[in-house]
């Protein structure tokens, strides 16, 4: 803990352009973080703290990544709606689709620095059209509209293999209200639904957003 906070507080007094600043050093003389430093979990650790603040549902922690690794069986993944790239990084690769170009630079370095090979495309997952279907993919679609999570669950759906696994966090909202209910059921007829997890309320930091 006392090696991530050092890390993070060093970043924090960084000036201008965070990532121009590590993207330099890191191609360069790593006169601020050496190697080892820059693929530590502790300092990815720290990164994602530092970015994670005011973003629609922060980052995805560790014991998230882990627990969704574990239901989505080892491999590499198809990752929408990357973000920073937290899911890739915990299954030590695959493809992302982002479609904040600021989040997909991001997520492609910290890939980069841990020595997983980035394979980050920057375009909107719902209008992605790739020539092949997945075994294992998970979606974290923004928490918002009806059709913000519904429009991600389907796109997730059809890019899946037969037999393959899809994992979508969603808030309580889409799972429970009256609103949403022929979109669940659209979704019940459409896959066998494994499981529902709820999440607790503060499993993501810097944000109480309640998700499953």
């Amino acid at each position: 803990m006392t090696k991530r906070n050092d890390y993070y507080d060093k970043l924090r007094t960084l000036p201008g352009d965070l990532l121009a600043a590590l993207q330099s050093d890191y191609l360069g003389k790593k006169e601020l973080f050496s190697v080892d430093e820059y693929r530590s979990p502790e300092f990815h650790e720290a990164l994602l703290l530092l970015l994670g603040p005011g973003k629609d549902a922060s980052y995805f922690p560790s014991e998230i990544t882990s627990f969704v690794q574990t239901l989505l069986g080892p491999g590499r993944i198809l990752s929408l709606y990357c973000f920073l790239g937290e899911f890739l990084y915990q299954c030590r690769g695959g493809i992302g689709v982002e479609r904040l170009p600021h989040d997909a630079k991001w997520a492609e370095f910290l890939l980069k620095i841990a020595e997983i090979e980035p394979s980050v495309i920057t375009e909107d997952p719902l209008h992605w059209e790739p020539k092949r279907k997945f075994e294992r993919i998970v979606c974290t679609p923004p928490f918002g509209t009806r059709s913000d999570e519904f429009g991600a669950i389907e796109k997730g759906l059809s890019l899946l293999e037969t037999n393959g696994r899809l994992v979508v966090i969603v808030s309580p909202n889409f799972l429970w209200s009256a609103k949403q209910s022929q979109a669940r059921e659209t979704i019940r007829q459409r896959a066998q639904i494994s499981a529902i997890v709820s999440l607790p309320s503060n499993v993501f930091a810097h944000t109480a957003v309640q998700s499953a």
